[in-house]
């Protein structure tokens, strides 16, 4: 399935949609760009929890440098963290002081 692109590069809204048709243009689906974002970062998003520590390594094995962010046991946001990517299969997460919550990366 191939996207039909019906506009130049801008800022995709939630308002915006799509129309992904198949192979032979038969058939067509109609999304909102919100909806197929979410289902993107669902479907390829990945985590690894962690308890009380001040250094957490993380071999994801993807093969490029992922985005990364971390929530702390109550699911807020943690937003001071180093963030160093040893190669394109991990990644090292260090803290000032020891932490617990989970790692989110994509």
């Amino acid at each position: 399935m191939r996207p039909k692109v019906n506009r130049s590069a801008r800022d995709i809204q939630d308002t915006d949609l799509t129309v992904i048709t198949n192979f032979d243009g038969k058939q067509e689906f109609m999304y909102k760009m919100g909806d197929v974002a979410g289902y993107m970062l669902k479907s390829i998003s990945a985590s690894s929890a962690f308890t009380n520590q001040t250094s957490v390594t993380v071999t994801h094995g993807r093969g490029y440098k992922p985005i990364v962010w971390i929530e702390d046991g109550s699911s807020e946001m943690l937003g001071s963290f180093g963030c160093t990517h040893t190669s394109v299969l991990a990644f090292t997460i260090t803290f000032a002081v020891s932490q617990s919550g989970t790692i989110h990366y994509i």
